[in-house]
């Protein structure tokens, strides 16, 4: 694969005027490490974390389940992945404020869930989460768009897609195997695992000026992308975010490279740092 300077500086010297501003909110991401198994009565199991939240990781509910805020005095931050996975006996489900997180596959194939009230804190919704339930396919709006801002599909056509505002988070899968050629992530916080996955005809990717994170194989399968603008404010790359990229010609970062040796990035995106040529738009510390 050829990789040309001078397209990577006349397409730095486009950018100047289109990319890199500085940022306009800040997001942190929590760092939690599981700690112990318990119950709470006949129907709900969890897990505890170090900083005294929980994640339910068994549920035992059917018909109507509204989810609890808190499991003996602890807030409820996470439901594991697969939790209701394939249940036919749940028909409505609403989350507590307290929620955050939607695993992967949570409740994929629960075929009478056509239902449900997500609570104002989630931002994180996994991969085929909702996938074959009514719910989801009922939400036929261009950008669907629940919870803390997060767009958990994208149903449009368009080959260049600019996020609505009040778009903060992309779900997991959200546009995979799209056809669009360009999208601009203005303001987008967090992109979920494969949200662009298999999207063989996108070409530009503008990060915004915001993102922090970038889930597990989130671009992965972008056979045409050739650029990513990249701002200062990213702080993880997920595994195999950027693998079979073969294209990604230039990365474009809004920071200085000290500041790029600082950026958390997971196995299998090598082409994101090591062979993609990287502009560094804030400049060369010495």
């Amino acid at each position: 694969m050829k990789r040309i300077k001078l397209f990577a500086i006349i397409f730095a010297a486009i950018l100047l005027f289109s990319g890199c501003e500085a940022p306009r909110e800040e997001f942190s991401l929590k760092s939690r490490v599981l700690i112990s198994d318990q119950r709470y009565g006949t129907d709900i199991g969890y897990r505890k974390y170090d900083d005294g939240s929980v994640i339910i990781i068994d549920h035992n509910g059917a018909g109507n389940i509204e989810l609890p805020r808190e499991l003996d005095g602890m807030p409820v931050v996470e439901l594991a992945a697969s939790l209701f996975e394939g249940r036919e006996d749940i028909t409505s489900v609403k989350l507590p404020d307290s929620l955050e997180i939607i695993g992967d596959g949570a409740f994929l194939g629960c075929s009478a869930l056509s239902d449900v009230e997500l609570g104002k804190a989630v931002w994180s919704v996994g991969l085929n989460a909702f996938d074959g339930t009514p719910w989801l396919a009922s939400l036929t709006d261009e950008f669907a768009i629940v919870g803390d801002g997060v767009l958990i599909r994208y149903n449009g056509t368009s080959p260049s897609v600019k996020l609505p505002d009040g778009v903060r988070h992309i779900a997991g899968g959200a546009f995979a195997t799209r056809q669009m050629k360009a999208v601009d992530l203005s303001s987008v916080l967090t992109v979920g695992k494969g949200a662009f996955a298999a999207c063989n005809k996108l070409i530009h990717l503008d990060l915004g000026d915001s993102l922090v994170l970038i889930g597990e194989s989130a671009f992965q399968s972008c056979v045409l992308m050739e650029e990513a603008v990249v701002p200062k404010t990213l702080l993880q790359v997920r595994k195999n975010a950027f693998t079979s990229c073969p294209e990604l010609a230039v990365v474009t970062y809004c920071g200085t490279d000290v500041e790029f040796t600082h950026l958390e990035l997971a196995e299998g995106n090598e082409i994101f740092a090591e062979e993609a040529l990287v502009v560094y738009r804030g400049g060369a510390d010495s």
